[in-house]
């Protein structure tokens, strides 16, 4: 607890990153995976870089408090220019490596920018298509090492463009001539309510947002989820963590960016496929011994395991089937304060040790959901495989999770508020609000917004329904700008729907519909590749999407499906009666993306986009 107490709230980022110096500066911190090789950076090598990038910064002569764009998938580059921009007194700001040019555009506007940090060549290309739209850039960097030709191009290109282009090391040169004492005295002058970064909102339901966070809000959020996470445990010298979710999002950002540097975790980067199926990979090298991921993430994970607990026959199946009987009661009565029984732990001795090893989590103690609410089923998978997994709530706009299931959990909750703020359900409409430290300073340039989300008593209001029951634990109901009201008058919370949905192998993405109409229905996308490794599946899977949403046998077996597996969990009203097979996937990566770079869903743009699906669903009966 010494590392993290309450005492230290009132401190900066650069308060907390020397602090973390003094006591680890030898310490490998960060890793990753090059040219087959892992590259490693102690904790003096990484601040040596920030240092280094705070002086190239000054040296651009950018104007005071203006907006760094960083555009780039994870890596340590992004935490170096993070943490460069912060020592010099300039605002990190995350861009989505999967927006348009056009998108780049308006959010380096909107933010108010001078300089983008870029992954590579392709990502320079998308500003230089737009460069007539973003004249006050000063410069753009490429962050990862480029090839001889490619640099030809570039210096060829840098002749045409508004801006100036440097690679990664004539960047980092710029700054030679700076003093290292300007960055002392810079960074010095930093208060707790300066703003330490911008963060877009993921534009679920409307345009996305640049939430202003201070240092204040950085560190007293991270604080409060430390504290939750090592209630139960003392934090040891090797504790490592992934990151791969976006580091444009709150989440990975108070993750592994903040809290990670604050008490000394060691993150291994995970590549630009991760999502894509090498994640499990980086799993198994680095150990985990903290995890985060989205609802999705551990939904694949599940089918993968649950695929493999199938195959099993004999005495394999029934010693199997015995330890999983134990581990979710065992898990119960840990809930109710209570220890595991004797019989857990040889049940995790002989099956469970296995199933953690094979998905790179048998050093895993801390496991958290974040970004939307994980499925009890779900849940209640893991727990059967001695596996806990916690929720996590928070926004944006409250710096990073605010409510966990750590250290008290509830199946069906999200747990407790952590001690960085205060909660309170409103009393007309059971909207979630919440006030504290953790809470942003204001949207950036937009006042009219700021004021309908903080109201004259400084209650957030987060657009969620919810409940508080007698032990203080918090339950979600769903979005309030997504609830469906069918035309019989009933509120229906669409997610707790549609994580029944995604229980069924095969599914990828699944949207449930019913505004105004008298009954719900469904539209979804396939993963035929999961279909294909279904053994409940015995039919032939068509080669084509557009082939697999018309095979018959495959609409008889979600017909099915949805009847056995989501239908009779759910009240009347919340069934869905009809039902779509989209023939494409869902992406995140485009103007007209379906998904949030977190793979939520973007319900404007969807019911938008297929609404003539939708319609012919109804047919005859729409309203």
């Amino acid at each position: 607890m010494e590392n993290f107490n309450k005492d230290n709230e009132r401190t900066t980022l650069i308060e907390s990153f020397n602090n973390s110096i003094s006591k680890w500066g030898n310490r490998i911190v960060l890793e990753v995976k090059r040219d087959g090789e892992y590259k490693k950076w102690t904790f003096q090598e990484y601040y040596n870089i920030v240092y280094q990038v705070s002086k190239s910064l000054i040296k651009l002569g950018l104007s005071d408090g203006c907006s760094i764009n960083i555009n780039s998938i994870n890596s340590p580059e992004w935490f170096f220019c993070f943490y460069g921009s912060v020592f010099a007194k300039y605002i990190p700001t995350g861009i989505y490596t999967t927006s348009s040019a056009q998108q780049c555009a308006n959010l380096f506007n909107l933010s108010h920018g001078s300089v983008v940090f870029v992954e590579n060549k392709e990502t320079l290309m998308k500003y230089i298509s737009v460069q007539d739209e973003i004249l006050n850039c000063k410069a753009i960097i490429i962050m990862e090492q480029i090839s001889t030709s490619d640099q030809e191009e570039i210096n060829h290109l840098s002749l045409k463009t508004l801006f100036k282009i440097y690679n990664w090391n004539q960047f980092l040169e710029l700054g030679n001539d700076v003093e290292s004492s300007l960055i002392d005295k810079i960074s010095k002058s930093i208060v707790t309510n300066d703003i330490a970064g911008i963060i877009f909102t993921s534009g679920t339901t409307s345009q996305p947002k640049a939430v202003m966070l201070t240092h204040r809000n950085y560190v007293c959020t991270s604080f409060g989820i430390l504290r939750a996470c090592f209630y139960y445990r003392k934090i040891g010298d090797k504790e490592t963590g992934v990151s791969f979710l976006p580091l444009s999002h709150i989440a990975e950002q108070i993750g592994t960016l903040i809290s990670a540097m604050q008490v000394g975790i060691k993150i291994v980067f995970a590549d630009k496929d991760a999502l894509k199926g090498t994640l499990l990979e980086t799993l198994i090298y680095t150990k985990p011994s903290i995890f985060f991921a989205v609802p999705r993430i551990y939904q694949k994970i599940q089918f993968k395991i649950q695929t493999q607990l199938d195959s099993l026959t004999g005495t394999k199946k029934f010693l199997v089937d015995w330890a999983r009987k134990v581990a979710l009661r065992s898990f119960e009565l840990e809930d109710k304060g209570q220890g595991k029984p004797y019989s857990y732990y040889i049940a995790e001795k002989l099956v469970f040790k296995k199933i953690k090893e094979s998905i790179g989590w048998s050093q895993a103690k801390t496991i958290i959901n974040a970004a939307a609410p994980l499925g009890d089923d779900t849940i209640l998978f893991f727990r059967s495989i001695g596996i806990k997994i916690v929720q996590g709530y928070g926004l944006s706009e409250t710096s990073g999770a605010v409510i966990m299931g750590i250290p008290e959990d509830r199946v069906g909750s999200i747990g407790k508020p952590l001690d960085c703020c205060q909660l309170k359900i409103d009393e007309k409409d059971g909207e979630i609000l919440i006030k504290g430290d953790s809470l942003f300073k204001a949207y950036f340039n937009n006042e009219q917004a700021t004021n309908e989300a903080i109201d004259k008593d400084g209650w957030f209001h987060t657009g969620d329904i919810g409940s508080i029951d007698k032990d203080g634990f918090v339950y979600l109901t769903d979005r309030k700008k997504e609830l469906i009201i069918t035309a019989g008058g009933e509120n229906i919370a669409p997610t707790h729907i549609e994580n029944l949905l995604l229980q069924i192998p095969g599914m990828e993405d699944a949207v449930v519909v019913g505004e105004k109409q008298k009954f719900l229905i469904a539209i979804f996308t396939l993963n035929l590749q999961m279909l294909k490794l279904y053994k409940g599946y015995q039919h032939e899977i068509p080669e084509t999407l557009e082939e697999a949403s018309k095979d018959e046998n495959i609409i008889k077996y979600f017909e099915e499906s949805i009847q056995t597996m989501v239908n009779s969990k759910l009240a009347q009203v919340q069934t869905i009666k009809r039902f779509k097979i989209l023939s494409v996937q869902f992406k995140d990566n485009s103007d007209d993306a379906e998904l949030t770079p977190t793979k939520k869903l973007k319900r404007r743009i969807i019911n938008k986009k297929y609404s003539e699906e939708i319609k012919s669903t109804y047919g005859d009966l729409y309203v």
